[in-house]
């Protein structure tokens, strides 16, 4: 690969990683602004809305990659807020099971329509077939990345 190609990669790498924390950005701050909670907060409700079962602190955690501190941190706030519950495991007396309250999923329903309008504003003027090019590119991106990140968790292949 000649320079200028190695340029273009950097160059490309870069317009994707600042397209997504402008979006990301956007996304706290409209959430924070609409529904009165932080980002980090909202993706964890997110993560109990999406349960079917109430889950333990240690599995919200497990599945948000975070240590049991901050989940505590956050879920005392969410808790405060009314967002979430706290019970005792009707199976299991020694386990606390957290819930998304009627409120909680309130808010969930908001930031659907939110963020619907919010990925309307970012591909305005876009064609339909300007967006399937986009995903499928993106896919592409995705997927060599998935393989790369395999890599690193067998890196005997």
């Amino acid at each position: 690969m000649d320079q200028k190609g190695k340029n273009q990669h950097v160059i490309t790498m870069k317009c994707l990683h600042k397209t997504t924390r402008i979006h990301h950005t956007l996304i706290g701050r409209r959430v924070k602004n609409g529904m009165g909670i932080h980002l980090a907060q909202h993706m964890m409700l997110m993560g109990i809305a999406r349960s079917p079962d109430p889950l333990s602190q240690k599995e919200i955690a497990r599945r948000m990659e975070i240590t049991e501190a901050a989940t505590t941190m956050c879920l005392k706030k969410l808790e405060a807020e009314g967002l979430i519950t706290r019970m005792i495991s009707k199976t299991d007396s020694r386990r606390r099971e957290i819930a998304i309250t009627e409120k909680g999923k309130k808010i969930i329903s908001d930031t659907k329509l939110l963020f619907s309008e919010m990925d309307q504003e970012a591909l305005q003027g876009f064609t339909e077939q300007e967006m399937l090019s986009l995903c499928s590119m993106l896919e592409r991106i995705q997927n060599n990345l998935c393989r790369a990140l395999s890599r690193t968790e067998n890196p005997d292949n």
